[in-house]
């Protein structure tokens, strides 16, 4: 009897053992939104392949954030048109900061949409890991354009600026 039980303990360790080697990839926060999807997924507890597999697949709405083409919409949005825009504040850290590492014409033969999805993948897989990013400012507009100018109004207008500043 004390011999199965060892045995029993055994197995189960090494199961565990298994099981946190797989698992060592992923955060905390992944496995346990996993867990839940798990709920809802599955009559029976998933195969070790099986929960991999959720933990992989996790998008970025099923942690908090904006689904990937949304994110990329909004960051080409308030990085290149802020004026057009109705959003005063970028969302989160982790959209704006890799906002910042896209380069947005493309590169070597890359869109930057694909630039963008791998940066976006990797900044939420480093801020799951606890790595905390730059605030994100508020958003940048342009000031209104007041129609066509001439050179006379033009004139005018800084010759207004100079007697307010008191410049001749």
């Amino acid at each position: 009897m004390a011999g199965d039980q060892s045995a029993s303990d055994l197995k189960t360790n090494a199961l565990k053992a298994e099981w946190e080697e797989v698992l060592t990839e992923f955060t905390r926060k992944e496995v346990e939104i996993a867990l839940g999807k798990c709920k809802k997924h599955f009559h029976w507890p998933p195969s070790m392949k099986q929960f991999y597999e959720l933990c992989q697949d996790l998008q970025p709405e099923d942690l908090g954030l904006h689904p990937e083409s949304v994110a990329y919409r909004i960051a080409y949005e308030l990085m290149i048109m802020p004026e057009k825009s109705k959003l005063n504040a970028w969302p989160n850290p982790v959209l704006y900061a890799t906002a910042k590492q896209t380069p947005w014409g493309g590169t070597d033969g890359a869109s930057s949409y694909q630039l963008f999805l791998g940066s976006y993948r990797a900044n939420i897989k480093r801020h799951l890991w606890g790595e905390k990013f730059e605030a994100a400012p508020n958003v940048c507009k342009s000031l209104p354009h007041k129609g066509p100018r001439t050179s006379r109004v033009a004139l005018s207008e800084l010759a207004m600026m100079r007697e307010k500043l008191r410049l001749h």
